[in-house]
């Protein structure tokens, strides 16, 4: 190794020669010829090189310093500058930049932002700098300043719009919720901003707690409609259908994150509103509703408050069927998993037992469909049977039907395969795999014993010639 240093180091420079080469008011300067590259070689390797070999280039590590502290903001000012600043094209430029040197290009945010100008250029900027977090070198004043720009960047601009052509609202929501992730997940810290950046947060999520603004009507004159491409952080009302990359589900997303193992109850309050508000909403309650039921789950019992009141309220919101339903199918999913840090015995029953109390409207139940996978059957059947009584439609019908083709003997499993064959798939026809596995369970019935046989294996039978099975109106071959 000596041999080739020794070939890039030669003989020691004086001022006047660098001063030619790099003079002291030059940001730019071309890297790639010599002597400029074999110089920037040896300030690349001047922290590990022997201090005998660096007497002598003072001058020359002073003014390579210089350039290199200035470029990351003459670049900067150079893309603002450019005629297509601001173009969604930037934002790999700035990825590539940012990565040769994530020290430099996160040594100072509020100049680079300056150097900018454009907010479009800042969120590239501070999405390209959120990529290299993992870097030891990056974000030497901590992550705090950039959460708090990209956050108020994502406050001025319009929220995403199509999730294939990430806009510059879209790259300021990855900043700032990559960023975050990276502080919950590792233990670091805010300090001092940690307030600053939750106010934030909750300001943004607490949008979804109130119901979604109705749809325009198509009459209404274009001047009294909001003006296009209005900020996220300047609506009142938000539509139905959020993206997931909206600030306001991203914020959510963040805020449950943050509260996991820290029995955040503010934070889980504010997801059981939003859930009221917006549960029908897919993006939405897939942030909330996860979280919601596995901090039930985990010693939050009274988290929703009074179970039946509780769903009553999550089925008077707007989609109200669909919220309940959904937020059944979670309780579902989440109990399936059998999370190790439970502490709740049986809250899923309670909570199954409480939406069928409830009076919820059509539909609201198909959720506990899921539960197939999960619970008892002592506990399953009966309440499988009464929630395919109330929506016939269940999800994952055809799981339903198979577990309670095991139950011959039970009126209960008899009962549910009867209400789950008057569900019609999309097209009008009858679920084919909900009728293969009646047929099973009334043939295993109709062979039973007649003192053991249910009398409910004959409204079984009408049940399946009511779906197609045709061949099934015959007498039954039941053994004596």
């Amino acid at each position: 190794m000596s041999d080739e240093v020794l070939r890039v180091v030669t003989d020691a420079l004086t001022a006047a020669e660098v001063e030619q080469v790099v003079p002291a008011g030059a940001v730019r300067v071309d890297g790639t010829v010599e002597p400029l590259v074999s110089w920037l070689r040896v300030w690349d390797w001047s922290p590990v090189l022997p201090e005998m070999l660096l007497d002598g280039f003072g001058p020359l590590l002073a003014a390579v310093c210089r350039l290199r502290q200035a470029g990351p903001l003459a670049a900067a000012a150079a893309l603002a500058g450019a005629p297509d600043a601001g173009a969604t094209g930037c934002a790999t430029v700035l990825q590539r930049l940012v990565a040769t040197d994530p020290g430099a290009w996160t040594a100072d945010i509020p100049a680079m932002l300056a150097a900018l100008i454009l907010p479009e250029l800042g969120a590239f900027y501070l999405a390209a700098a959120a990529a290299a977090v993992r870097r030891p070198e990056a974000f030497p004043a901590g992550p705090a300043e950039p959460v708090l720009a990209a956050l108020a960047l994502s406050r001025a601009l319009p929220a995403p719009a199509d999730p294939h052509v990430p806009d510059a609202g879209e790259y300021a929501g990855r900043a700032w919720s990559g960023l975050l992730t990276f502080v919950w997940r590792t233990g670091g810290g805010l300090g001092g901003d940690l307030l600053a950046v939750l106010d934030r947060l909750h300001a943004f999520a607490e949008l979804l707690t109130r119901p979604a603004a109705a749809p325009p009507i198509a009459a209404t004159p274009a001047a009294a409609l909001p003006p296009a491409g209005r900020a996220a952080g300047q609506v009142r009302e938000l539509p139905a259908g959020l993206l997931e990359s909206h600030p306001a589900v991203r914020a959510l997303d963040c805020l449950l994150d943050y509260a996991a193992g820290r029995a955040r109850g503010d934070v889980l309050d504010l997801a059981a509103a939003v859930l009221a508000a917006r549960g029908g909403d897919e993006a939405v309650a897939g942030a909330g509703a996860f979280r919601v039921v596995h901090a039930l789950l985990t010693g939050h019992d009274d988290l929703l408050g009074e179970p039946v009141s509780a769903w009553r309220e999550l089925a008077a919101g707007p989609g109200g069927a669909e919220a309940a339903s959904g937020f059944l199918g979670y309780l579902a999913l989440v109990t399936s998993m059998r999370p190790v840090d439970r502490t709740a015995v049986d809250t899923e029953r309670v909570w199954w037992t409480a939406a069928l109390e409830a009076g919820l409207p059509p539909g609201a139940l198909a959720g506990a469909g899921r539960f197939a996978a999960a619970l008892p059957d002592e506990v399953w059947l009966p309440l499988a049977r009464r929630s395919a009584a109330h929506t016939p439609a269940q999800e994952d019908a055809g799981r339903v039907a198979e577990r309670a083709a095991a139950h011959p003997r039970a009126r209960d499993a008899l009962l549910l395969a009867a209400h789950l064959l008057t569900r019609p798939a999309s097209e009008g026809a009858y679920d084919g795999d909900v009728r293969r596995h009646a047929r099973t369970l009334l043939r295993a019935a109709e062979v039973l014993p007649a003192p053991e046989r249910p009398a409910e294996t004959a409204q079984l039978r009408r049940a399946l010639v009511e779906a197609g099975e045709v061949d099934l109106a015959g007498a039954p071959s039941a053994a004596g």
